[in-house]
């Protein structure tokens, strides 16, 4: 139902609560809850900069497994005969192509922890691969609390 009365959804009133709004979302709201943005803290984007590293390497080494391993499987399905076998092998690479993929992740993960002093003194606990930027922002361990010994040392200045 349109209308111009004040009752109406196409008011005045509401049409200007509207532009409003828009024009709030299309400006960048400052941030007020104390915590700076990774871009503003050069640690941060360090250890950001060395994971988004370290996921395009693996995301390259897993993509060019199984383009190899899709390959093989479509030439040898035109030069030969379907073995079983064959397909049972390429079952089993791409699952240690995938198997790979997550202990390397893992392992850079664990090296990136350890280059920036993210493991906790008390506990030992490494943040996984996910918790790695809030460990560097909070500066405290996700387990049992306790402060990390922190190593600024490693980004630029």
């Amino acid at each position: 139902m349109r209308g111009g009365s004040a009752g109406t959804p196409d008011s005045a009133a509401t049409r200007l609560n509207y532009t409003y709004l828009l024009i709030i979302q299309m400006k960048p709201m400052p941030s007020d809850d104390g915590e700076s943005d990774i871009n503003d803290d050069q640690f941060l984007s360090a250890i950001n900069a060395d994971l988004e590293q370290a996921k395009k390497q693996t995301d390259n080494k897993l993509l060019i497994a199984l383009a190899a391993i899709v390959s093989i499987l479509f030439l040898t399905e035109r030069l030969s005969d379907k073995n079983s076998w064959l397909e049972g092998l390429a079952v089993v690479a791409c699952i240690g192509a995938i198997g790979y993929t997550i202990y390397s992740v893992v392992r850079r993960s664990s090296a990136i922890t350890a280059k920036y002093g993210l493991i906790c003194p008390v506990c030992k606990h490494m943040p996984r691969a996910h918790m790695i930027l809030s460990a560097a922002t909070t500066h405290g361990c996700e387990k049992c609390g306790a402060r990390l010994l922190i190593q600024h040392s490693h980004h630029s200045p």
